[in-house]
């Protein structure tokens, strides 16, 4: 099987690598997979894989080289059926990084629709939504560790006009109040959200990366609305960085939700580093302050993680956590260590149950033997949690595991 000079093992490598970018959706009562890219060093820019659920059976839709990726691995849901992706490129380890683009993706029948939001190839690690400037549309902000041209600036927003196109808002963001910190430009995730549910959203953008001395670090920074300005300001820094003060945490996603349930919005972090993959919970003491909380530790032996998902698993009305990973460890399998296909998966150590705002793995062992898929990632469906898993064959083939376990 190949398509637009895309061998079989480009597809391969595009599925078995696609990390965390990977979503499960329904759409008018249809359930459909799309997995946008890879990762690895050796593959080229990849088409959208597509597929969708007929008579119970998972088939390839088609491939959409249009909207080609290296690693499309952040993303964030913006209607039914829709999604915006951040594509990073592809990582190089000599020569050129091509860098990648911001994508809309449209669900219209079963068929899938792309549009590029951003105008000038970058290193888009992080992408978020909302109505930046108060006009009623849909805006973006992408988050870049490189760029092509000749917008250094981090954050990159893109405001959307009346008819539907994009434009750089290259002043829409205020950065004085960072110049006296060593890695002002440096951060690897950013979430527009109503943090401070004061009629605006604000903007929070995650570090990565620290200065040499380790003791110049904003660890995370929360920009708010001027409305004298128009322009995004920072308005809270933390005192205390918790998990950003050591340089394994980058951080790579970010969600805010009310963790136990005390009225207030709290940030959650997931951050990776050299042997390091972590969850570093801030949480809201009342006053729209954040202060470090529990700190979940992965090294890689255990598994790699840069995603993660907020659900009810346990459905008793606070969220949950669901860590997306892309390599299991030798902990994670149900037998058998280093390289072995055949070992398994223990899934209950992906999910981080939620007990008064403190979370843990799921005590109840579940575990499927003689399955080793590239990736694993679940989402809530109808108030189950489902995982799905994709393992890309030789042949060209995949090889989806469609799993519900119970609670």
């Amino acid at each position: 099987m190949s398509i637009n000079n895309h061998s079989n093992n480009d597809i391969q490598v595009a599925i078995d690598g696609s990390v965390s970018g990977t979503i499960y959706y329904v759409f008018n009562g249809m359930e459909h997979i799309v997995i946008p890219g890879t990762l690895f060093f050796r593959a080229p820019l990849t088409p959208i894989v597509h597929l969708i659920k007929k008579n119970n059976i998972w088939q390839l839709e088609n491939y959409y080289p249009e909207a080609a990726m290296g690693a499309g691995r952040n993303y964030e849901k913006i209607g039914e059926g829709e999604y915006v992706f951040s594509d990073h490129g592809l990582e190089l380890s000599q020569g050129t990084w091509p860098r990648g683009d911001i994508w809309v993706m449209k669900t219209i029948g079963e068929k899938l629709q792309w549009t590029k939001v951003s105008k000038t190839k970058s290193f888009y690690h992080s992408v978020s939504s909302g109505d930046l400037n108060g006009d009623g549309r849909l805006d973006f902000i992408g988050l870049h560790m490189g760029t092509n041209g000749d917008w250094g600036d981090n954050l990159h927003p893109y405001t959307q006009s009346s008819d539907g196109t994009f434009s750089e808002t290259r002043s829409l963001i205020n950065y004085d109040k960072l110049q006296q910190f060593d890695n002002k430009w440096s951060a690897g995730a950013v979430l527009v959200t109503s943090l401070f549910n004061n009629g605006t959203p604000e903007i929070i953008r995650g570090s990565y990366g620290h200065s040499s001395t380790q003791k110049n670090i904003y660890g995370f920074a929360v920009f708010s609305l001027n409305n004298t300005t128009k322009q995004y300001e920072v308005s809270y820094l933390p005192s205390n960085i918790g998990a950003f003060t050591s340089t394994e945490f980058g951080s790579t996603s970010i969600k805010v939700t009310d963790i136990n349930k005390d009225g207030k919005k709290d940030i959650i972090f997931a951050g990776e580093g050299n042997n390091n993959m972590a969850i570093q919970v801030f949480l809201n003491n009342g006053k729209n302050e954040f202060n470090p909380g529990q700190l979940i530790s992965y090294t890689f032996d255990k598994m790699q993680f840069r995603e993660f998902n907020l659900v009810d698993y346990d459905q008793d009305g606070d969220d949950d956590i669901i860590l997306n990973p892309f390599h299991f460890g030798t902990q994670f399998r149900a037998g058998g260590t280093g390289s072995n296909k055949g070992a398994g998966i223990i899934i209950n150590n992906l999910i981080l149950t939620n007990t008064g705002g403190n979370f843990s793995p799921l005590k109840k062992t579940i575990k499927i033997d003689g399955i080793y898929p590239a990736h694993l990632k679940g989402f809530m469906i109808n108030g189950k949690l489902k995982f799905i898993g994709i393992q890309g064959n030789n042949d060209g083939s995949m090889t989806v595991f469609d799993i519900t376990p119970g609670v």
